[in-house]
Parts: structure tokens; sequence; C-alpha cells
């Protein structure tokens, strides 16, 4: 089997998943600093940190 991939601009990816860019722009963000979690990269959730 062999995986196709390529790379999308932020809104596409968003478009995609069936998400809003900006909620795909802020779980990358928390990735990148360290407050990434399970509920902060699921789309549809809320993170209960203040």
């Amino acid at each position: 089997m062999v995986a196709c991939m390529e790379l999308l601009r932020m809104s596409k990816a968003a478009k995609r998943l069936g998400i809003h860019p900006m909620t795909l722009r802020q779980a990358a963000m928390a990735c990148r600093t360290g407050r990434c979690s399970a509920s902060t990269a699921s789309p549809g959730t809320r993170s209960t940190r203040p």
C-alpha cells in the first residue's frame, strides 16, 4: 500500500477536517508551545483550561 501525502494550506486543511481555520491554528500553536492535549487537538471539543 502506497500512502500519498500533500502539503496543504491551513484553510484547505481545516476545510478537509470540517473545522474553522482559526481552530486548527490555535490547536497547532498549543502543540508548539507544549500545551497540546487530546482535547486541544480534537475538533469539536472545548478545552477546560482557563
